[in-house]
């Protein structure tokens, strides 16, 4: 059987010009392109190949009795839309949505888009989200609040 068929390759011994750059393996990856999936680009957002839609979601109770939840997205800060999973959510592979809270009812969906490949953050610290939305001078709604998450440095999700 052969080196090729065998899918190993010679070690190239010492005099044999592997010290001094001459033949032998190269020193690194011989590709450079985008950042690899799951790591982060220069610029601290997180490194997309298909997609790179950001989905910004507010997620909260509805009615008195506060039973359930809804999800209130944007990803322009302009336009809003309502769902009532994060499943529903039209984030495609390598888009990022960046969510206040995630309750426990909607862990489903949330895992839904991780299956997709999208990838999902949360709010470290909600206080944030008050500060920012009167730093702001935003109204105490889901808009405000979406707003004011937009406004957050990545770096608290």
């Amino acid at each position: 059987m052969s080196e090729a068929e065998a899918g190993t390759a010679p070690i190239p011994a010492p005099g044999d010009g592997a010290e001094n750059g001459v033949g032998g393996a190269a020193p690194g990856p011989q590709r450079r392109g985008a950042p690899a999936q799951g790591r982060r680009s220069e610029d601290n957002t997180a490194a997309s190949p298909g997609g790179g839609g950001r989905f910004y979601c507010d997620v909260h109770r509805t009615g008195k009795n506060g039973e359930g939840f809804r999800i209130t997205f944007t990803t322009d800060g302009v336009s809003f839309r309502h769902v009532d999973s994060f499943a529903d959510v039209p984030a495609r592979e390598g888009d990022a949505v960046f969510v206040d809270t995630l309750p426990l009812q909607h862990t489903d969906g949330v895992i839904e888009l991780l299956r997709r490949g999208v990838e999902v953050y949360y709010l470290r610290r909600l206080t944030l989200i008050s500060r920012k939305r009167e730093e702001l001078r935003l109204p105490k709604t889901e808009r405000g609040d979406i707003k004011a998450l937009m406004a957050i440095d990545q770096k608290w999700f």
